[in-house]
């Protein structure tokens, strides 16, 4: 009986730890591609097309290697809106439309923070 309730709480706790730490990830990667889109918005308001060309461009590579992890733990369909979302954006910017790039990035923001609140480890999403 007594091993059994050990076991119990050594799951519990490497249970509660990995939550912990997808969370965290979750929120660092959600924060770091809300920031990106931010200064997309901002080239492209400035009239930075070619910068923000680039920088939506480095940021979709580097977001198809990190949804690859989160796709362990995140819902597919809420990383697929955000890459669907980063095509968007290229585009927009590629024949510099400015109203387009600013809803595409606001979409993607909005989809990044959803990403993290609902995937984020905490007790209203366990009950």
């Amino acid at each position: 009986m007594q091993r059994m309730v050990i076991i119990s709480a050594l799951a519990f706790l490497l249970i509660v730890l990995i939550g912990g730490f997808c969370g965290i990830k979750s929120r660092e990667i959600s924060e770091e591609y809300q920031l990106a889109m931010e200064e997309i918005t901002a080239l492209a308001e400035t009239g930075g097309w070619e910068e923000a060309l680039s920088l939506a461009q480095r940021a979709e590579e580097a977001w198809n290697k990190k949804s690859r992890m989160l796709g362990m733990w995140v819902n597919h369909g809420d990383l697929d809106e955000v890459s669907g979302g980063l095509l968007h954006i290229k585009t927009a910017l590629a024949e510099k439309k400015l109203f387009e790039t600013m809803i595409y990035c606001r979409e993607v923001h909005f989809a990044l923070s959803h990403l993290y609140h609902r995937d984020a480890f905490s007790l209203k999403n366990i009950l």
